[in-house]
């Protein structure tokens, strides 16, 4: 099994790329929602939220985490500004891509509620009292927050009961994981990034740090 430990100059080129056009994509998204879609009234609200969200999804992967993985290992490490700059590890940056993804879902569902209401209430119809929109509401708030936890403590669990053993495995069995641990660990105490294992697989890659 060949696996390439070195970062990919041609990937980080790739994020950087797609970054800058997705950038660019979701100002012209969000401005025109903002100035030229008037006659949508309150509606246009919910996509400006989606619209938002996704362009922070957009930058988080291709900036701020920039994920590299190590295939056909289930595992991976990050080296954008948030594990490079800010010592973020790769377990928080995946934690913080599970809360925008599960907030845009939430919003592109809240999206098609508000439509189906519109059309409630014209029709008269399956209209959905207030008290349970607000609350529908107050749980897209919390269930991105709780959902997280949740993931980010079973994530955790997992890593601690499979992680030692797979880890001193790979050191002992497998040279080119020796060299990575010696690199990582060394740029660890330097400070430079802190590439760890991305979510809970990561019993490969990132024991110890």
């Amino acid at each position: 099994m060949q696996i390439d430990f070195s970062e990919p100059e041609w990937l980080i080129l790739y994020y950087d790329l797609i970054g800058a056009i997705s950038i660019v994509l979701n100002a012209i998204g969000i401005y025109l929602l903002i100035f030229k879609s008037l006659r949508l009234g309150t509606f246009r609200f919910y996509f400006l939220t989606f619209q938002i969200l996704s362009a922070l999804s957009d930058i988080h992967l291709t900036i701020f985490m920039k994920p590299i993985p190590l295939t056909p290992l289930f595992a991976g490490y990050t080296v954008g500004i948030m594990p490079k700059n800010l010592d973020i590890s790769a377990h928080h940056c995946a934690i913080l891509t599970g809360f925008i993804a599960v907030s845009q879902l939430e919003t592109l569902i809240l999206c098609f509620a508000r439509m189906h209401q519109v059309i409630a209430l014209v029709l008269n119809t399956h209209v959905v009292p207030k008290f349970l929109q607000y609350s529908c509401y107050a749980l897209c708030v919390l269930c991105p927050i709780a959902l997280c936890g949740l993931l980010s403590e079973m994530f955790i669990a997992w890593f601690v009961s499979h992680s030692s053993i797979n880890m001193i495995g790979l050191i002992i069995f497998f040279p080119p994981y020796q060299i990575f641990f010696l690199r990582v660990f060394k740029r660890k105490n330097s400070k430079h990034t802190t590439p760890v294992a991305v979510v809970p697989v990561v019993a490969a890659v990132s024991s110890g740090f």
